[in-house]
């Protein structure tokens, strides 16, 4: 079971191959099935051995186990177990909805068909800036000739890469606010061409062109959080801002352009607001190469390994990834939660069934007496069926009653881990009491037909 559990682990979960079962937890759980063991052993053993005789020879038989009191404690069990299923499957199915609302977030982003690698320049090799620019301009000329290659461009920091870099932005005329007001931004240099390459809109103004030289005036490009947060509904383009502080002695950029923002730390998170420079005015040793691709993105990372090679026999490629494999891995943690969630409710559920069937079944032996009466005074199959239905839905409902009580209370707990959805949202409720009551009329009904068929002949010769 831990290895099947693993295997839907993701890799960025730390110490996971670490789990495993070992002495200590072999011993535990032998102890807690020995605890178990003993204790449930225990109760019904101290019921028969102190009974009551009124109650006794009032039910006419001393069979059933613990007269009148161990059918009770049975219906207890039985109700409990309903409850803490229902609690269970409200959890599984509130991270089920959320997980779902999740998937369904646009990231800003086109991730279909990218393929990502992440290259690292020698420091001591390419030292300055236009030799840094000029090689990879020459990278991603050979990159886009790659057959089946649509094509291809660079960023400082992938989306939902794992990695950031952020920093102080001054921003002049801001409206409603003093001039030059320093913020905290997401920053990232990307090469000619990116925008179209990740599929990013463009809300308002241009794109990077070749223009944007590095003796070129410095311009940038800014996301529409960024321009809602300090122009409104006003237009920002042609507006100015600078990296670092109101003292420091970067020159002022100009926004030419806004485009859509984009969920940088996973699809449940907005981030910052994020400004874009040209990497040709803000060249970077790292940088991460972007290739749309007409297929498989994975299938060319051979060809990309090759042309970098041949430009620097000594620069390697790392962190190979499709785009969608990089979006999959965000919400890689919150699926294998979701994943034991609901194991351990599709658990639950199982032995809720199994511990009402077992009721039932013990209950319909226990009463082939009674049936067989009830069935020689006239009573038909279908009033049969209905009262061991009903006797076994009774105590369906009230688990069911119970468990929505505690996982109102107890999903509540759950509250940072959901994502647009409410932790007592009436659909989810709804859905799993419905699966239940379902699986629990199912176990019903088989040890129900099964009385309908009792002969009253042999039932009355029963005992």
């Amino acid at each position: 079971g831990i290895d099947a559990l693993l295997a839907f682990g993701p890799d960025n979960l730390p110490r996971l191959g670490q789990v495993a079962v070992d002495g200590r937890v072999l011993v535990f759980t032998l102890a807690a099935s020995l605890i178990a063991g003993a204790l449930f052993g225990i109760v019904p053993a101290l019921q028969v051995s102190r009974p009551s005789l009124n109650e006794t020879l009032k039910e006419g038989s001393g069979r059933a186990s613990g007269g009148l009191r161990g059918r009770r404690a049975r219906s207890v069990l039985v109700v409990a177990e309903v409850a803490l299923s229902l609690v269970l499957l409200a959890g599984a199915g509130l991270m089920l909805r959320s997980f779902s609302r999740m998937l369904e977030v646009d990231p800003g982003f086109d991730p279909k068909n990218v393929l990502t690698a992440r290259m690292f320049l020698t420091p001591g090799k390419y030292t300055e800036p236009k030799q840094i620019a000029s090689f990879y301009q020459s990278l991603l000329e050979r990159l886009g000739g790659l057959p089946g290659v649509v094509s291809a461009s660079a960023i400082s920091e992938i989306p939902m890469g794992g990695s950031y870099s952020s920093g102080t932005m001054t921003v002049k005329d801001k409206l409603g606010d003093q001039d030059n007001e320093e913020i905290e931004i997401d920053q990232r240099a990307v090469a000619d061409g990116y925008f179209r390459t990740m599929g990013l809109t463009l809300v308002k103004g241009r794109l990077f062109t070749q223009q944007d030289t590095a003796d070129a005036p410095g311009v940038t490009i800014i996301d529409e959080t960024f321009a809602r947060r300090c122009w409104a509904d006003a237009d920002p383009i042609g507006r100015q801002v600078k990296v670092g502080g109101s003292e420091g002695k970067m020159p002022w950029l100009t926004i030419v352009g806004v485009v859509r923002q984009v969920k940088q730390f996973g699809l449940d998170v907005d981030g910052r607001e994020q400004a874009y420079f040209p990497f040709s005015q803000a060249p970077q040793i790292s940088m991460v190469l972007v290739l749309r691709t007409l297929q498989d993105p994975m299938g060319i990372a051979g060809s990309v390994q090759a042309e970098v090679l041949a430009l620097d026999k000594d620069l390697p490629i790392f962190a190979v990834r499709s785009m969608e494999r990089i979006v999959s891995d965000s919400v890689s943690q919150t699926r294998f939660s979701l994943f034991l969630l609901t194991s351990f409710a599709g658990v639950a559920l199982l032995l809720a069934a199994v511990g009402i069937y077992g009721v039932m079944a013990w209950s319909v032996s226990q009463r082939n007496h009674e049936i067989g009466i009830r069935m020689a005074l006239g009573a038909q199959g279908e009033d049969v069926l209905r009262l061991v239905l009903r006797a076994g839905m009774s105590l369906t409902f009230a688990g069911l009653a119970l468990g929505l009580g505690a996982a109102v209370a107890l999903t509540r707990l759950m509250g940072g881990l959901l994502f647009q959805i409410s932790a007592v949202d009436p659909a989810t409720y709804t859905g799993v009491a419905l699966l239940l009551g379902s699986v629990a009329m199912l176990a019903c009904y088989i040890p129900a037909r099964r009385a309908t068929r009792v002969d009253p002949m042999i039932a009355l010769r029963y005992e």
